[in-house]
């Protein structure tokens, strides 16, 4: 069951993920690699619609480290 919910979250992320990568041209499409980056897009004067989703899916991928956080992530879980 644990890992049929951590493919699920990983699937929903995705959905938005992929398609935000392929309007702005994103790469590498790693978001941890691509959140790790200090960039100020703000300074820039980027397309709103691009600092609308990417905070969304900031948000989201925030909150999915926090849940894995808190246990629900599959690493060292091969004993349980």
């Amino acid at each position: 069951m644990l890992t049929f919910e951590a493919l699920s979250e990983t699937s929903e992320f995705a959905r938005k993920w992929v398609p935000f990568c392929k309007k702005f041209s994103i790469e590498p499409r790693a978001p941890e690699w691509y959140f790790a980056q200090k960039v100020d897009y703000l300074r820039d004067k980027v397309d709103a619609t691009f600092i609308k989703e990417r905070r969304a899916i900031k948000s989201q991928k925030t909150n999915d480290e926090f849940i894995a956080s808190c246990g629900f992530n599959l690493v060292g879980t091969e004993g349980l």
